[in-house]
Formats: C-alpha cells, structure tokens, sequence
C-alpha cells in the first residue's frame, strides 16, 4: 500500500487526495461557524425579549455619555447584554427543534 503512493506514477493520486482532505478540512472549520451563527441569530430575533434586551441596551449608552463616575462599570454591563445574555428557547426551523446549549 505504501508502495502505491511513493510510487512517481501515482503522484498525482497523492496530490489530488492530500488537496481535498485539505479542502475539506478548511471548508467544515469556515462553514460551521456560519451555519451555528445563522440558527442563533434566528433564534435571538424570534423570543420576545430580544427587542427589550435591546432597547435596554441602548439607554444604558446613553447612560454612559452623561454618567462620567461609573462609565466603565456601565459599558461593561452593556457589553453584557448585547454580546453575551440571551433568552432563547428552542428554534424550529425546517421542521426540526433545535435546543441551543444541550
């Protein structure tokens, strides 16, 4: 078996194979992020408290403009809602339920 692929007849074999291990290696570390970032998403806009998650977070910036004293503690709070707090149930899509975090 080793033969075959140190073989100089069977280079190309070898090069056709190592490049689409390759391509496949980067194309389901690229693609999966996406597709987890798309079904989330999806999820954030379907709950309800999504848009007062939202609009909380935008007082509390105007909050930081005029509350000099406390301006980090306030950002980072903000940080929090926007980037990391979600209420999200199950997403439906296609028929199928997705249940995030299990």
């Amino acid at each position: 078996m080793i033969y075959f692929w140190t073989n100089h007849r069977n280079r190309n074999y070898l090069q056709l194979t190592a490049g689409f291990v390759a391509f496949s290696f980067l194309f389901t570390t690229v693609s999966a992020p996406f597709a987890n970032a798309r079904l989330f998403g999806a999820a954030r806009e379907q709950h309800p408290l999504s848009k007062t998650i939202e609009t909380y977070a935008q007082n509390l910036e105007k909050l930081k403009i005029e509350d000099k004293a406390s301006r980090k503690q306030i950002a980072n709070l903000a940080d929090a809602l926007k980037n990391r707090l979600s209420f999200v149930g199950p997403v439906k899509k296609n028929g199928q339920s997705y249940l995030f975090g299990s």
